[in-house]
């Protein structure tokens, strides 16, 4: 049990995929040929960085898959409270793994860019007539960019066409892939008020927050669904892939060919939601192979303020993870002294 006066950030995940990993994008069958796809492109590594900063946390969100921390000074960048100086994560980062149908092994993780290693690209992926998966260096670039909105300006955007510090996020917004390139339709969700399927703020189109009824219901349950919306009261949505280059952070000789569309928010509260950030990935098989045995997992490198005398732990039953400190006075100039948060 720990034993703390303070709560410290949470960061909360959810990852929507598993299903898609093994239905592909044609769920008829789960068990395609092999193709050996190996990669393509050369897409630079990705440079973007920005922060999530609504509440009391200042998390640095990159593009790329990891999180967290400044690559270019390797500083970490999950500071509570914000603007403090203290910061409780160093490092982190979604990792994808499983089998296709010939037993090859397909994994994109990311660690600390050691040496330029890298699993992960921005953008999302073309597929080709021949089903072959790809992604231009002229796509990486110009997705390696954040789109950063407050759900405040898009509220009053939609009422009356006004969107504030927003605005440039809502008129630039990714709402279509580029088809005749081969990437899929839909790309970053929105409410499509004339439903042409095409995003245009002119016709009233708009970022997909759930304001003014425009909500998404499953047909089956009524139930909202979860992956056609925006959630929190500031949101940064990128996209990225891990088809960009060769994987030189796990090794791997093929890609799996997953498209990931991401948003990290927070929402400005009093209580202690106040103190958290989450993350949503909906991960997209775009290959032709079913992956197998999937498993997702997020790696955290935590370090509660001062790093060398941390513990960690976990509750398996609620899926938690925990870090605290090991001694009741968290040392050095960036700890967090007597009685340390966990």
């Amino acid at each position: 049990m720990i034993k703390s006066k303070k709560l410290l950030a949470v960061a909360a995940f959810l990852l929507i995929g598993s299903q898609i990993m093994e239905a592909k994008e044609n769920p008829g069958s789960l068990r395609a040929p092999v193709a050996a796809n190996k990669v393509q492109a050369g897409c630079p590594k990705t440079t973007a960085q920005t922060d999530l900063s609504i509440n009391n946390v200042r998390a640095r969100i990159l593009n790329g898959g990891d999180l967290w921390w400044n690559p270019n000074d390797q500083t970490e960048v999950y500071e509570v409270p914000s603007g403090s100086g203290k910061n409780s994560i160093y490092a982190g980062s979604i990792w994808v793994a499983g089998f296709d149908a010939g037993g090859n092994l397909k994994e994109a993780c990311q660690t600390y860019r050691q040496g330029g290693a890298n699993d992960f690209w921005s953008g999302p992926i073309s597929k080709k007539p021949n089903n072959t998966i790809d992604v231009s260096t002229d796509v990486c670039s110009a997705y390696d960019r954040f789109w950063v909105l407050n759900r405040s300006d898009v509220e009053k955007f939609a009422n009356t066409g006004d969107g504030g510090s927003s605005a440039d996020a809502i008129t630039t917004w990714p709402g279509n892939g580029n088809v005749s390139n081969g990437e899929l339709p839909l790309l970053a969700p929105f409410f499509d008020k004339d439903n042409d399927g095409i995003y245009n703020t002119a016709a009233g189109d708009y970022p997909y927050y759930l304001i003014n009824g425009s909500y998404a219901n499953d047909p089956n349950t009524g139930n909202p669904i979860c992956n056609d919306y925006l959630f929190g009261d500031r949101t940064i949505w990128w996209v990225f892939n891990d088809v960009g280059n060769v994987h030189t952070e796990t090794g791997v000789q093929f890609p799996i060919g997953i498209e990931i569309r991401a948003q990290a928010f927070a929402f400005n509260t009093t209580d202690e939601i106040n103190n958290m950030t989450f993350y949503k990935y909906q991960v997209i098989n775009r290959s032709s192979d079913a992956l197998l045995n999937t498993y997702f997992g997020v790696w955290c490198d935590a370090d509660l303020g001062f790093a060398a005398d941390d513990y960690v732990g976990c509750d398996v039953g609620l899926g938690l993870g925990y870090t605290y400190n090991g001694k009741s006075t968290d040392d050095g100039a960036n700890g967090y002294g007597a009685n340390p948060p966990a």
